[in-house]
């Protein structure tokens, strides 16, 4: 499965001691697997990250426009953002 986004450009993350803010909006996906928290593209506040349990996929299949991954939350390792258009 595709997140239906046109990836052009994919980087490894690690937010095993900081997160990962990006300023433009990016998609990801855990080769492990495990629990990521994040903030979508449009919510402006900072406190209120998601955290979701996100299967092991090779494969960017989640449709969601972030903007930052919070180190505090995640567990999952081996995270991909992919960069679209």
């Amino acid at each position: 499965m595709n997140s239906g986004f046109n990836i052009i450009e994919e980087h490894l993350i690690d937010v095993s001691s900081a997160d990962f803010v990006a300023d433009q909006p990016f998609t990801f996906h855990t080769v492990d697997g495990g629990d990521v928290s994040y903030q979508p593209w449009g919510n402006k506040d900072d406190d209120d990250p998601i955290t979701k349990t996100i299967a092991a996929s090779d494969e960017f299949n989640r449709v969601v426009q972030c903007k930052k991954i919070f180190a505090s939350g995640t567990t999952a390792t081996n995270i991909y953002v992919g960069y679209y258009r």
